[in-house]
């Protein structure tokens, strides 16, 4: 890890077997998102892969051989724990895509809140080219962010989605070289990064309870909305206005 001023860059940093995610590496990634939330001096977290490859998806090694399915679902909690940390993060989370997103990888990649792609990167959610169902969240955070058809298309086809496609589908933000993708991503995290944090963290909060609650939100929004009309952030804003 590390800070670019109040930015802070967190690397998935396997680059022999391409980043894919062990248990090791997915409670040191939460633990960096989970430290993020209570420290004052990060205002965004940028996460990336080092070279070539973003996230090549789960560490197929890491996976106990003739462990039943309690023993993999426990060992699976701490991905999925991962994914809702990401997602639930007060913080601002972008995802720096640097290459090859695939399965876990390009899940991470969507529980972000923001997501710049390398011009040459692609996301590929192969789960069932493998004889698994999506993980990590992604089937909630593929149908939220491009609507049940393009998500099904998506996970049953299998294939690759290139930087400019994903972008097209809605499931990226911006493209950028590949030279250029983490300073790109960067600069997204500190646009974000400079809006007022208890308002940002309401807005991502009901976006992402909208989703999944639908005629709750009757009852969280005006909750919400007190609790930010009483904060020194909606009052410091609209100072000016009262004079």
């Amino acid at each position: 890890m590390v800070r670019a001023d109040d930015i802070l860059i967190v690397t998935l940093n396997r680059p022999s077997v391409r980043n894919a995610l062990n248990t090791a590496l997915a409670h040191r990634l939460l633990d960096a998102v989970n430290q993020a939330k209570y420290d004052d001096t990060i205002a965004a977290i940028v996460i990336t892969g080092a070279p070539p490859a973003f996230c090549a998806g789960g560490d197929l090694a890491d996976i106990p051989a003739g462990a039943d399915a309690a023993t993999l679902a426990a060992r699976h909690r701490a991905f999925v724990e991962l994914a809702h940390a990401v997602t639930s993060s007060p913080k601002p989370v972008v995802a720096a895509v640097n290459g090859a997103a695939v399965g876990a990888g390009a899940s991470l990649a969507l529980a972000c809140d923001y997501i710049v792609m390398a011009d040459t990167a692609v996301l590929r959610l192969s789960f069932l080219s493998v004889g698994l169902p999506p993980d990590l969240l992604s089937i909630s955070l593929l149908r939220n962010r491009a609507g049940s058809t393009v998500a099904a298309n998506i996970l049953y086809s299998a294939g690759p989605v290139d930087a400019d496609d994903a972008v097209h589908q809605q499931l990226a933000n911006e493209t950028a070289a590949g030279t250029d993708v983490v300073a790109t991503a960067i600069s997204a995290a500190r646009r974000l990064g400079a809006l007022p944090p208890f308002a940002f963290a309401t807005t991502k909060s009901l976006l992402r309870h909208a989703t999944t609650l639908g005629d709750i939100l009757v009852d969280i929004e005006p909750l919400a909305v007190g609790a930010a009309a009483a904060s020194h952030e909606f009052l410091g804003a609209t100072t000016r206005y009262r004079r």
